[in-house]
């Protein structure tokens, strides 16, 4: 999810939606700051392996608390 992506200030910004006077501060913080290290950020915690990890970890968690195979 998003929450798990942006750390505020350092690789995104929050804003309610709705909040054109946070999303204008927002978007004038990347002009004068621009969030470096983003992609790499990413492409370390997120990858297709991890990814399938942890879809398998909740699956053999939820069969352990049904009393299935886990």
């Amino acid at each position: 999810g998003i929450l798990d992506i942006v750390v505020e200030g350092n690789t995104g910004y929050l804003f309610r939606p709705g909040d054109d006077a946070a999303l204008a501060a927002a978007i004038l913080s990347c002009r004068r700051h621009p969030l470096v290290g983003l992609r790499d950020f990413v492409a370390d915690r997120f990858t297709l392996s991890r990814m399938a990890e942890a879809t398998l970890t909740v699956y053999s968690d939820l069969c352990r608390s049904r009393g299935g195979p886990g």
